[in-house]
């Protein structure tokens, strides 16, 4: 498997967006491999780990087809790993020439948080976009992958998840 890692920063980031201690005014200034951004990872091309609002940045800088991505696990519902506003833009209206699917895979509170964005948009568009509601220790498959949700100890208030990915 190849793993890219487009982010790896904590919530806030580095440089957090109000911060002033030395260490994000060492980043803002050398700037480059300093910049930390939010979450997220790439395997293979093909299969994309969470999607927080640094995703459109990581689209841009890392130069892959984000609209030829078929499947996106979500390790939780906090929005530096999900921020589903930003999948609205996949329906029809804000592209075209999409000839995939994007499935959505994540707990509950992830599946309600999406839920929550489409009301708000007032329509789906279930030709370019569906989530999947996973359990913990409950294998899925997700194009060539085997993929099974595994406990992460993160927030009391929430099932988060961690993935064991297996290509085979």
């Amino acid at each position: 498997m190849k793993l890219k890692y487009f982010g790896t920063a904590a919530a806030e980031g580095v440089p957090a967006l109000f911060c002033k201690c030395d260490l994000c005014q060492e980043a803002r200034k050398k700037k480059g491999r300093d910049i930390r951004t939010r979450s997220q990872s790439l395997i293979d091309d093909q299969l994309l780990i969470d999607f927080p609002g640094d995703s459109y940045l990581h689209f841009l800088k890392e130069d892959y087809n984000l609209a030829d991505i078929e499947h996106l696990i979500i390790t939780h519902g906090h929005s530096d790993h999900f921020y589903p506003e930003d999948l609205v833009m996949r329906m029809s209206g804000y592209s075209n020439s999409l000839d995939t699917k994007l499935t959505v895979y994540g707990n509950e509170r992830v599946a309600s948080f999406y839920q929550r964005v489409f009301d708000l948009e007032g329509r789906m568009d279930e030709d370019r976009l569906v989530f999947q509601l996973v359990h913990p220790f409950e294998t899925f498959e997700a194009g060539c992958y085997h993929i099974t949700p595994l406990l992460a100890d993160h927030d009391k208030k929430e099932t988060c998840l961690i993935y064991q990915i297996l290509d085979g």
